[in-house]
């Protein structure tokens, strides 16, 4: 995020739903999601939408996110307990491994989306491709989608963040293979 200019705010992404000021201060909101629902609250509550922070202050935000997520997340309780995600109830380590995923996912949108080229830790990546394999369907995943946000409140319902899977060579890197099984293309 920080390497991200402000002439690049606006510029489309791989998530086709967001700009670059879109995925950034989505990927915050979902910072605060990961955080609250480690301390228990409900996925969708409206105090994690981010709201009236300016282009400038993301990267703030963002900081500010993970160091409250490094707090709540180190308790190995937490870990341990069931947890509510907008898509269902998990343990919290798998939980963790989804958010991980969909973290790791946007990142790899941002750098897309803004010329950059992120190494990936390997072991990051395959924690969160193999959890994302556990909750998402490999097929029909859009209509699996769209029956349990039919569920939410229709000001919380959020468009789909997946695709249908992207066929891949089973050679690919770690970070294309996550990001296929996501419905991007590498």
């Amino acid at each position: 995020m920080a390497a991200v200019g402000p002439g690049q705010m606006d510029d489309p992404t791989p998530c086709s739903a967001f700009t670059v000021r879109d995925l950034m201060t989505h990927m915050v909101t979902v910072l605060r999601r990961v955080a609250g629902v480690g301390r228990g609250l409900p996925p969708m509550l409206p105090q994690f939408a981010v709201e009236g922070v300016p282009d400038s202050g993301l990267v703030a935000q963002w900081s500010a996110g993970a160091h409250d997520i490094e707090a709540v997340w180190r308790d190995d309780g937490v870990l341990e307990r069931t947890l509510t995600l907008p898509f269902g109830q998990f343990p919290g380590a798998q939980a963790l491994a989804v958010y991980t995923g969909e973290v790791t996912l946007h990142t790899w949108d941002l750098a897309r989306a803004t010329g950059q080229e992120p190494s990936w830790d390997d072991e990051v990546v395959a924690l969160g491709e193999a959890a994302m394999r556990q909750v998402l369907p490999g097929e029909g995943r859009l209509a699996e989608f769209e029956r349990q946000v039919a569920q939410l409140p229709p000001e919380h319902r959020p468009s789909a963040p997946f695709g249908e899977v992207s066929p891949l060579g089973p050679d690919a890197p770690g970070i294309d293979r996550l990001v296929a099984f996501s419905g991007r293309r590498p």
